[in-house]
C-alpha cells in the first residue's frame, strides 16, 4: 500500500469527521433553538391568554376533595418541584435555611458539624411550625438551657405525608448523623387523593421531571392532551377519593422509619397527630378529618408495648383546644408545651 493512498484515506477521514461534527452541532443547535422558541412562544401566548395551560389546582376533580399535592408542587413559592418528594423546600428562602431546615422568627441560631449527633425531626405543617415558633425550636431551647449540646434539625415540611417523610429521611442520612429521629405524621396521610396514593403518585416523568415541571410548553401540552383524552374516552363515573396513605401504608412507613433509625444507631420517636374538633365542626360530616383519630388509634395499638418510642400528642392535647389555631395546628402555647413534652420524654427514657 502506497503512502499516497494512506494519506488520502486519512484526509478523507478528517473531512468526514469534520462533516459529521458540523452536522451534529447543527442538529443540537437547531433542537435547542426550537425548544427555546417553543417555550418562549408558550409563555407569551399563555400570558396573552391566547392558549390555556395546565394549572395544578384544576387537577382536582372536585374542590371538596382537597387534594393539595399539586398546589405545593407547582404553585407555592416556598417550594420547588422534586421528582421523589413531589415538592421540596426552596433553599435560603424563609422559612427554610440553606439546607432546607425549617426556621422561625424565634429560631435558635445554634449549629454543630454534620458529623455531630443530631435530633432529626420530620413532620408536616404542624412540625414545620408557625412563622414565629415551632415545637422543634422549643426543644432546642430546652436542650441548651439544660447544657445539652445536641443540635435539633426541624425537617418538617408543609403538606408532607409519612411517605415523603421517609424519603426525605433517606436523603438526609447521607449527610447527617442522627442520635434521635422523630416522626410526627398522620394528617396529610389521611387527606384525600383524587388519582393515586402517595407511593404511586407520579407528578413528573421519570426522565427530566424537574425540568418539565417548570416548562410552560409542557403545561400547555398536558392541558390540551387532557382535553383530547376527555373527549375521546367514554364518560366514566368519578371514583371516590382515597387517602393519600391508607392506614396500612401509614403504619408500614412508620415501621420503616423505626427500622432505619435503629440501623443508624438512633432512637426512633413516633408522635401521634394532635387533632382538635372541640366545636364539633366535622363530627358526623363525613369529612376526611374525622379519620385522623382512627389513624392515631391504630398507631397507639402498634406502639402499646413500646412506650419509650411513642409520645401521644393527640391524647395529651385532647382537652386543650385553646392551644390550637385551628383543627390541626398549635398556637405558640401549644408549640411550647409540645416541645416540653418531648424534652421530658427524652430525659425520662435517657435518650439524649
Amino acid at each position: 500500500m502506497s503512502l499516497d493512498s494512506k494519506a488520502d484515506r486519512h484526509l478523507r477521514f478528517k473531512h468526514l469527521s469534520r462533516y459529521w461534527l458540523l452536522r451534529l452541532f447543527f442538529v443540537a443547535f437547531s433542537a435547542g433553538l426550537s425548544l427555546f422558541v417553543l417555550e418562549y412562544g408558550a409563555r407569551y401566548l399563555t400570558e396573552k391568554e391566547m392558549l390555556q395551560y395546565y394549572k395544578p389546582l384544576q387537577s382536582q376533580i372536585d374542590p371538596k376533595t382537597e387534594d393539595w399535592r399539586w398546589t405545593h408542587t407547582f404553585n407555592d413559592e416556598n417550594f420547588e418541584p422534586d421528582p421523589v418528594l413531589f415538592w421540596t423546600p426552596r433553599l435560603n428562602h424563609f422559612p427554610f435555611d440553606k439546607d432546607g431546615t425549617a426556621l422561625s422568627e424565634q429560631f435558635v441560631c445554634y449549629q454543630t458539624g454534620n458529623n455531630q449527633p443530631k435530633i432529626l425531626i420530620y413532620g408536616d405543617s404542624n412540625t414545620q411550625g408557625l412563622a414565629t415558633n415551632s415545637w422543634a425550636n422549643e426543644l432546642q431551647l430546652l436542650l441548651l438551657k439544660s447544657k445539652n449540646s445536641t443540635h435539633v434539625l426541624n425537617r418538617g415540611v408543609v403538606g408532607y405525608s409519612s411517605f415523603q417523610g421517609v424519603e426525605r429521611l433517606k436523603q438526609d442520612l447521607k449527610k447527617y448523623k442522627p442520635k434521635v429521629i422523630v416522626f410526627a405524621f398522620g394528617w396529610n396521610d389521611v387527606a384525600p387523593s383524587v388519582n393515586a396514593a402517595d407511593p404511586f403518585f407520579k407528578p413528573y416523568p421519570v426522565v427530566g421531571g424537574s425540568i418539565l415541571a417548570r416548562s410552560r410548553a409542557y403545561a400547555v401540552g398536558v392541558y390540551y392532551s387532557s382535553l383530547l383524552s376527555q373527549r375521546t374516552q367514554r364518560a366514566q363515573k368519578a371514583s371516590l377519593p382515597q387517602s393519600r396513605m391508607t392506614v396500612d401504608m401509614y403504619l408500614k412507613k412508620l415501621k420503616e422509619m423505626y427500622v432505619i433509625a435503629k440501623q443508624h444507631g438512633a432512637e426512633p420517636i413516633i408522635i401521634s397527630r394532635p387533632y382538635n374538633d372541640a366545636d364539633g365542626t366535622f363530627a358526623g360530616s363525613g369529612n376526611w378529618r374525622e379519620q385522623v383519630p382512627y389513624y392515631n388509634a391504630q398507631l397507639r395499638a402498634l406502639m402499646q408495648n413500646d412506650a419509650a418510642h411513642f409520645v401521644d400528642f393527640e391524647s395529651y392535647f385532647k382537652d386543650k383546644a385553646v392551644m390550637f389555631i385551628d383543627e390541626s395546628h398549635f398556637d405558640p402555647r401549644g408549640h411550647r408545651l409540645a416541645g416540653m413534652l418531648l424534652f421530658e420524654h427524652l430525659l425520662q427514657y435517657e435518650q439524649l
